[in-house]
């Protein structure tokens, strides 16, 4: 009679740690279908660089100029396009007066971000009647184009003409940051040439 209480002991036990190595799995076990909002501690970026049509040069004069033309957001709420522009160096040498071509078919909210930049670097956006720009750091002084072109070579010859040459075009369907580096670097051509 003495060995049955030892076997509902040790049967009392063997069922107490499975149910605790039961419950220990439990909350380590994560299924890759699992939501993941925005008040989860482990939050992952995937962000996909894409190449889009367009061109570099090396611009003549005392500015730079930029055009990007971007069909639509990507996934993007409140359709906002981040736009980063950060020194190509850090030299000492100062950046020249930056012109933003930013053209869309579809109202884009573009939000320019400075990274390293002078805070007395002057900013002149040109920008689709659709869409608007905003900057928390930098000091805009924002245009609406209502003639603003999008397809490719006919923004190319639009900018050709309101400002004589380009440091760089980016024409591309589908996005929400694009990345601009301002000033030059390596040797580049006088002019823009697109690739037919």
């Amino acid at each position: 009679m003495s060995s049955l209480p030892n076997v509902g002991w040790w049967i009392f036990c063997f069922v107490f740690i499975w149910e605790r190595l039961k419950a220990q799995g439990a909350e380590v076990q994560c299924s890759p279908g699992d939501a993941v909002g925005r008040q989860h501690p482990v939050r992952g970026l995937l962000e996909r660089f894409q190449v889009g049509r367009g061109c570099t040069a090396r611009e003549q004069g005392n500015k730079e100029t930029h055009v990007i033309a971007l069909q639509r957001p990507t996934n993007s709420p409140g359709n906002m396009v981040t736009v980063f522009l950060k020194p190509l160096t850090l030299s000492s040498a100062p950046l020249r007066t930056l012109h933003l071509v930013l053209s869309s078919i579809l109202p884009i909210t573009w939000w320019l971000k400075a990274e390293l930049l002078p805070p007395d670097l002057p900013v002149f956006v040109q920008v689709s009647p659709n869409s608007s720009v905003q900057s928390q750091t930098l000091h805009l002084h924002v245009q609406t184009v209502h003639s603003l072109p999008f397809r490719l070579h006919a923004l190319h010859r639009w900018a050709l003409k309101h400002h004589g040459n380009l440091s760089s075009l980016t024409h591309t369907r589908q996005g929400n940051r694009v990345y601009i580096h301002l000033g030059e670097g390596e040797p580049l051509r006088n002019y823009t040439i697109l690739e037919k």
